[in-house]
């Protein structure tokens, strides 16, 4: 080797041990690249500070389990519209939260949630009676937007009148109606639901009676205990004069003390002393009077949430619904919501973590909570049994007519589409 090849030779020597080193250390430093995330697009139905809401409580969850989480809202007037556009667009979102999803369900347009492995264990802490079933399958979970049906009332006027508590049953509820009645008040109003098949449907149950049959073969409406519910339903416009259709100003009612009972929603709860400060001290809730049952169910609505059949992301979208339902996420979004609105967790843990503003109501609510129920499902669509079921409401209540012959003509008519859809 000649003496320019042997220098070469020990500068290339040299420059590889100081760049060996540089090189080394270069990937040991350089930060490390990162892991693509997983989108999960949530159209949600409501205002959009719930969405931000939800976005906030779920922003460290949703970093360390790399998903980027996109939440779109429509409103309440245009939910429908907006969830079947989702539904046969050729990109729908992965996940949506409206009110009814069973006519998704059974057109394979959402997933039926049980074929997840773990569906038992992620919602055994759910209010049950709040995840529609058809036929076994539940396309939907009842989610921390819920809301459900409550008796409002002016505790210094019952007081006054001898009721140390709400009253307990039918008998004794119209007892006290008729004894407001007598000292001029006009007693009771219903405002959610006003005059149709949403707040009829408590005094159903607790009359014992139900929609339809067990297995959603027929429908059931012309039983006696349909009858019954009925019966007291329809006396609260025919005999007590509650307000006939639209939406009754319960709280202005409430306010004067001409109206000291109010059947409606629970969102009420969270505005009344903001909105009504005259009445902070004077109101309280109380479960619905037990029926001939011995059950006080009440009417669970409210936002559910489902996962489209074509979302590209069915484990993460799953995942993400199951954080979503966990306790942890529900006091954080109870916590979060607080200022605006009283929505209760869905999840019955997460019960033992929140604090009421006003903590005597928690009992009655937790314990109406539990005894609460969605709409029933069976083949005929959810749209149209209320139809059917609003108009024969309002034919015994505002026309007059016979109720035995209306029910059993609207049982008649459900059962015939029924037969049809089969």
């Amino acid at each position: 080797m000649t003496k320019r090849a042997l220098w070469f030779a020990a500068a290339l020597a040299v420059l590889t041990l100081l760049l060996a080193p540089i090189a080394t250390e270069a990937s040991a430093t350089a930060p490390a690249a990162a892991a693509p995330k997983t989108t999960i697009t949530w159209l949600k139905v409501d205002a959009e500070e719930k969405a931000e809401a939800w976005k906030a409580v779920t922003a460290k969850w949703c970093e360390a389990n790399g998903i980027h989480l996109v939440i779109r809202t429509v409103p309440w007037n245009d939910a429908e519209t907006k969830m079947l556009t989702a539904a046969v667009s050729a990109n729908p979102p992965d996940i949506a939260t409206s009110g009814n999803w069973i006519e998704y369900g059974r057109k394979g347009i959402v997933y039926d949630l049980t074929s997840f492995p773990d569906f038992e264990e992620a919602t055994r802490d759910l209010v049950q009676q709040g995840i529609p079933r058809f036929r076994g399958a539940a396309y939907s979970l009842p989610t921390a937007d819920g809301t459900f049906m409550v008796m409002y009332y002016r505790k210094d006027i019952l007081k006054s009148l001898g009721y140390t508590q709400f009253p307990d049953t039918w008998a004794e509820f119209n007892s006290c109606v008729e004894k407001m009645q007598a000292k001029g008040m006009k007693g009771v109003t219903v405002q959610w639901g006003n005059m149709g098949w949403m707040s009829f449907a408590p005094f159903l149950w607790q009359a014992g009676g139900d929609f339809y049959s067990k297995d959603g073969a027929v429908a059931t409406l012309d039983t006696p205990e349909a009858l019954t519910a009925m019966k007291q339903y329809g006396d609260l416009w025919l005999k007590y004069g509650v307000d006939k259709g639209g939406w009754p100003e319960m709280e202005k009612g409430l306010t004067s003390g001409k109206i000291p009972i109010g059947i409606s929603g629970l969102w009420v709860a969270g505005y009344l002393d903001q909105g009504f400060p005259e009445m902070k001290g004077k109101w309280s809730i109380a479960m619905m009077p037990a029926g001939p049952s011995g059950r006080r169910t009440t009417f669970l609505g409210g936002e559910q949430i489902a996962m489209f059949k074509k979302t590209k992301n069915p484990e993460a979208a799953w995942k993400l619904i199951k954080y979503l339902m966990s306790p942890e996420a529900q006091v954080a979004y109870y916590k979060a919501m607080l200022k605006d609105s009283l929505l209760l967790p869905s999840n019955l843990k997460a019960w033992e973590e929140i604090e009421l503003p006003d903590p005597s109501l928690k009992d009655a609510l937790y314990r109406q909570l539990k005894d609460s129920r969605g709409p029933d499902v069976t083949v005929l669509s959810f749209r149209a049994a209320q139809r059917y079921i609003d108009e024969a409401i309002q034919k015994i209540i505002v026309n007059g007519a016979d109720p035995v012959e209306t029910l059993a003509s609207l049982t008649a008519t459900m059962n015939r589409k029924i037969k049809e859809m089969r």
